[in-house]
C-alpha cells in the first residue's frame, strides 16, 4: 500500500509554486503551416518547370509561326499598306540576308519582320540566310552583273521575272542622328519602307528617273535631304545627278529634273536644253527660298509656263500660323490644285519663304494652279527689306504649271510640267523628322512629283517610325528635388515600413 499524504504543508506549496515558474508554456502547433509550405514550394517549382518546357516546346515546333512585335509603335510589324501590296504580288521574289541567322543582335526584330513578309506573301516571298564567307558563290548569284557589290551583313532581294535586285543596309533599316556627343544614335526604325520599297523597285518593268541638278551652287541632297531622297527610291524612282554646266544633252532616260535651292542663275546653254527638254513632255521642278539670288535667265524659261521667281520674302501675319512665334516659319495652305485633291489648310511648315507670281496667261494651253499659299494675312517684303512692305494678301508660295502647246499626238503625247515653289527647308531632314506626317510637307512633295511624273499613287507612303523617348521634360531646380527626394527618400521608406507591417503580422500567426 502506497503512502499518501493527508495534507500539504507551505514548504511542498512553496515548491510546487517554483516548478510551475520553470515550466515553459508551448503554443499549440498548427499543422497546416507545414501543408501550405510545402504546397508553395511545390507550386514555384511545377510553374517555373512548366515555363521551361512550355518555351522549348513551342519555339521548337511552333516559334516561327507564333512570334509578334513587343515593340514600342509596331516598329518591326506591317501595315495596312505594305499588306496590300504584298497580297497582290504576281513576281516571285527571293531575300537573302547575307549572314548567319541570328548571328547579329540588331535585325533580331527585322527576321521576324521579314517572317511576316513571307506570311503575307501566299508563297511568293522565299527568305535564305547565307553566310558569304562561308559560301562565296552567292554574291555572284544574286549579282551578275557586279554592279550592286553586297556586303556580308546585308540583304539582297531579287526577283528574277525582272531581273532586278536591290540590297538594303542597316543605314536603310534605321534612321540615325548625331547626338550632343557626335555619336550615331538610332531615333527610327524605317524598316517596312525599305523593304516594300524594294519590293516595288524589284518588280516593276520599268524605273523613273529623277535627276538632280548640280552647276547653279544647289543644295547637297545626300546630306540635308535623304529623307525625301529616300522617299523617292523607295516609290520605284532613281536618283541620278546632271550638271547643267557642263552637259551637252539633258539625257533621254530623264522624266524629272529637280532644281534644289540653286544659288545662281543658270546660263543660256541650260536654258535651252531645258526648254527643248521640256517640249518633249518632261517636267521640271524647281525649290527656291528666299536669298540674295535671282534668276533672270531660269524666268525667261518659266515665263513659258506663265510662272516667275521673284525676289521678295513673305513674311506671315497671323499669329495663328506661324511656328514658335516666328514670322518667316509658319504653316501654309494646299488648296484643291492639280496636286492636292482635297485641301489641306494650315497643313504644310515652311520657311524663309520667297514670294512666286503668277503671271498673267493669254495662252489656253497653259493651265496654272497656286499648289501652296498663305492665309490673308502674310506680308510681302520687297527684296527682304522689312520697310518696304506691300498690303498683307493671300501669297502664292508654290505654282504648278501645265503647257500642251507642243503636243501633236505622235512625236510629243504628254504636256510639259513645272512646279516652282518658294521654299526649299519644308522638305529637309531637320523637318520632316522631327514633325514626319504631322504636317503635310512630305505628302505635298511626294504628290507633286507624281503629277510631274504623269505616276499613280501606289499607296507607297511608309515614315519612319519614331522610337520613343522616355527622358524627362526639363524642369526647375525645385521640381528636380522633389523628384529626387520622392524617389530616393519617400518611396524606399514607404516600402520599408510596409515591409515592417507586414513581417510583424506574419510573425504572430
Amino acid at each position: 500500500m502506497k503512502n499518501k499524504k493527508p495534507f500539504s504543508t507551505k514548504e511542498d506549496k512553496q515548491d510546487n509554486g517554483k516548478k510551475e515558474k520553470n515550466v515553459k508554456v508551448l503554443k499549440p502547433f498548427d499543422k497546416r503551416n507545414k501543408s501550405l509550405r510545402m504546397i508553395s514550394i511545390s507550386s514555384v517549382i511545377l510553374f517555373v518547370s512548366i515555363v521551361i518546357i512550355f518555351n522549348l516546346v513551342f519555339e521548337s515546333l511552333l516559334g516561327t509561326q507564333l512570334k509578334w512585335d513587343w515593340s514600342q509603335t509596331d516598329m518591326f510589324s506591317v501595315g495596312d499598306v505594305t499588306k496590300e501590296l504584298v497580297g497582290k504580288l504576281d513576281k516571285d521574289i527571293k531575300i537573302v540576308g547575307l549572314y548567319e541567322k541570328g548571328s547579329i543582335a540588331q535585325y533580331a526584330d527585322v527576321e521576324i519582320l521579314l517572317d511576316e513578309y513571307v506570311k503575307l506573301s501566299n508563297g511568293k516571298i522565299t527568305i535564305q540566310y547565307i553566310d558569304p564567307v562561308k559560301t562565296p558563290s552567292i554574291l555572284k548569284e544574286l549579282d551578275p552583273g557586279d554592279l550592286l557589290k553586297p556586303e556580308a551583313g546585308t540583304y539582297v532581294m531579287r526577283c528574277e521575272a525582272t531581273k532586278k535586285s536591290k540590297v538594303i543596309t542597316s543605314a536603310n533599316i534605321y534612321q540615325t542622328e548625331m547626338d550632343e556627343q557626335y555619336q550615331q544614335q538610332i531615333t527610327g526604325v524605317t524598316a517596312e519602307q525599305a523593304f516594300s520599297g524594294a519590293i516595288v523597285y524589284t518588280t516593276s518593268a520599268k524605273t523613273p528617273i529623277v535627276y538632280m541638278t548640280k552647276g547653279q551652287g544647289e543644295a547637297d541632297y545626300a546630306t540635308s535631304y535623304t529623307t525625301v531622297v529616300a522617299i523617292l527610291n523607295d516609290n520605284n524612282f532613281l536618283v541620278k545627278d546632271l550638271d547643267l554646266l557642263t552637259a551637252k544633252i539633258i539625257p533621254q532616260d530623264a522624266e524629272l529634273l529637280i532644281m534644289l535651292s540653286p544659288k545662281l542663275d543658270i546660263n543660256i546653254t541650260a536654258k535651252d536644253l531645258m526648254d527643248k527638254y521640256l517640249k518633249t513632255g518632261k517636267a521640271l521642278l524647281v525649290l527656291s527660298d528666299f536669298s540674295n539670288a535671282s534668276f533672270p535667265i531660269l524666268n525667261t524659261l518659266l515665263a513659258d509656263y506663265n510662272i516667275e521667281i521673284s525676289n521678295n520674302r513673305v513674311r506671315e501675319g497671323d499669329l495663328e500660323r506661324r511656328y514658335q512665334n516666328d514670322a518667316y516659319f509658319f504653316l501654309v495652305d494646299a488648296p484643291v490644285s492639280f496636286v492636292t485633291t482635297q485641301a489641306v489648310n494650315k497643313g504644310t511648315l515652311v520657311k524663309n519663304v520667297r514670294a512666286i507670281n503668277e503671271l498673267k496667261n493669254t495662252k489656253e494651253w497653259i493651265k496654272v494652279n497656286p499648289i501652296l499659299q498663305t492665309g490673308a494675312l502674310a506680308l510681302t517684303e520687297e527684296a527682304g527689306n522689312t520697310e518696304k512692305t506691300a498690303p498683307a494678301a493671300v501669297t502664292n508660295v508654290g505654282l504648278a504649271s501645265e503647257n500642251s502647246g507642243s503636243v501633236d499626238g505622235e512625236t510629243v503625247k504628254t504636256s510639259a510640267k513645272v512646279i516652282v515653289v518658294g521654299a526649299t527647308e519644308f522638305i529637309s531632314d531637320p523637318i520632316l523628322t522631327s514633325l514626319g506626317t504631322q504636317v503635310y510637307n512630305m505628302y505635298a512633295f511626294y504628290s507633286s512629283v507624281r503629277w510631274l511624273m504623269n505616276v499613280e499613287d501606289n499607296g507607297l507612303m511608309i515614315t519612319a517610325k519614331k522610337l520613343p523617348s522616355y527622358a524627362l521634360a526639363g524642369g526647375s531646380n525645385t521640381a528636380y528635388w522633389i523628384a529626387t527626394i520622392v524617389c530616393i527618400i519617400i518611396l524606399p521608406v514607404g516600402l520599408l515600413i510596409a515591409a515592417l507591417y507586414v513581417y510583424r503580422k506574419r510573425k504572430n500567426l
